[in-house]
């Protein structure tokens, strides 16, 4: 599958495409930015997985985002009815973990990441370049 060049909606956003979407971030490329906000425009939510939201508990946990930053995500992630929705690791998330192999991508994370996109049928909007060029993933960047 691999990279699509035409953003769909509705998309999966992985843990740094979260952030920089929030924090209009300018390392964010103009593809993904054009699969958010084409998402947000008609009404349909961006998904981010519930494995980002313990990654990004961790990364608060080891210092890598700020308290202040991290209460913020979740809040966003809290919202309903909000441009976020949070897609549970459930068993179609548990099934699809196949299609990220481990020895092609090692973070527990980034593998509940793409098993959310897989089992959802949905692009993932990702800079990781190991997701990227897995073919069982469409992944958008």
């Amino acid at each position: 599958m691999g990279s699509v060049a035409t953003p769909t909606r509705p998309v999966v956003a992985d843990t740094h495409i979260l952030v920089w979407y929030l924090q209009d971030e300018p390392r964010l490329s103009d593809a993904a930015r054009v699969a958010l906000d084409g998402a947000t425009a008609v009404g349909d939510p961006i998904f981010v997985s519930a494995a980002s939201v313990v990654e990004l508990r961790y990364l608060f946990e080891k210092g890598g985002i700020g308290a202040g930053d991290y209460r913020s995500y979740c809040l966003v992630l809290e919202k309903s009815g909000g441009i976020f929705e949070v897609a549970p690791m459930d068993l179609g998330v548990a099934a699809a973990v196949e299609s990220v192999p481990r020895d092609c991508i090692p973070d527990p994370f980034d593998r509940m990441i793409g098993a959310t996109a897989v089992a959802l049928g949905l692009p993932l909007v990702t800079a990781d370049r190991k997701l990227r060029r897995l073919s069982t993933l469409k992944t958008i960047w």
